[in-house]
């Protein structure tokens, strides 16, 4: 196998926790020693083990003088988890092959060099275009004052309408279409309608994917003029995540926000 797919499957690995590792990138890691991958890992979720300790513990012994291919790379500061540099330096692996380079401007490169320094090869941008795609939204977050990744999702037919002159929409799109959307939602940490849409559609908002133990997003709902009802429709608080209804000013006397 090349670098490239030993890359591809640490690529496949990170995508397993896509949405889930939030505000951390989603990241995997295969070891390969003679050519036989021994040890594969990925961040299952934020405070968690990251992708390349995971891979590391699975090789054990066999670590030593392989390679590590990590999609991202390795952080070396201390958060919620000590640096993975130290971790590639002492269980003595011989080269690593990076995807991407971090991102963040106080952090990126400082990795690699740590590595250089103790003596182990370093390779990047291997399939760097995947990586990147792959973390597109902490790019822009850690690029961007912490600014939130957006998307837009609209659902038009060829002449530009989202519905009919009566308010039909259902259906626009098709099925492929629908079940990218609830990968989307899986994938994001909030999604946001105006109260216009609640009263419409009533959504339930929710992320679901056949087979899948899927995360819904948090909900929040744009409403200027107050028009939501104490006892309102909207998405059930018994699922997932938290419901957050926002208007521009305050309450008038006698009217408070739905809870």
């Amino acid at each position: 196998m090349t670098d490239s797919e030993y890359m591809q499957q640490a690529l496949s690995l990170a995508k397993r926790a896509k949405g889930v590792t939030s505000p951390n990138p989603c990241v995997g890691a295969v070891v390969v020693k003679d050519g036989i991958i021994v040890g594969q890992g990925y961040h299952r979720k934020a405070g968690g083990p990251h992708a390349e300790v995971e891979a590391l513990d699975d090789a054990g012994s066999n670590a030593a003088g392989a390679t590590l291919y990590v999609t991202l790379e390795p952080c070396h500061h201390f958060g919620k988890t000590p640096p993975c540099t130290h971790k590639i330096v002492g269980s003595n692996i011989k080269k690593v092959v990076v995807g991407c380079k971090d991102p963040n401007p106080f952090v990126g490169g400082g990795g690699m060099r740590f590595l250089e320094e103790n003596g182990i090869e370093v390779v990047s941008g291997i399939l760097e275009e995947e990586a990147k795609t792959l973390i597109e939204d902490f790019i822009w977050y850690v690029g961007n004052d912490k600014k939130p990744f957006v998307i837009l999702k609209a659902a038009s037919t060829l002449d530009g309408r989202t519905a009919t002159r009566t308010g039909d929409s259902k259906w626009i799109t098709g099925s492929a279409s629908r079940a990218f959307v609830h990968q989307i939602r899986h994938e994001t940490d909030a999604i946001l309608i105006g109260s216009g849409t609640l009263h419409s559609d009533n959504p339930s908002l929710t992320a679901r994917i056949e087979g899948v133990e899927t995360r819904d997003p948090a909900r929040i709902i744009l409403d200027t003029h107050l028009t939501i009802k104490e006892k309102r429709p909207g998405p059930d608080p018994g699922i997932q995540g938290p419901n957050h209804y926002c208007h521009p000013h305050p309450c008038p006397t006698g009217k408070k926000s739905p809870s």
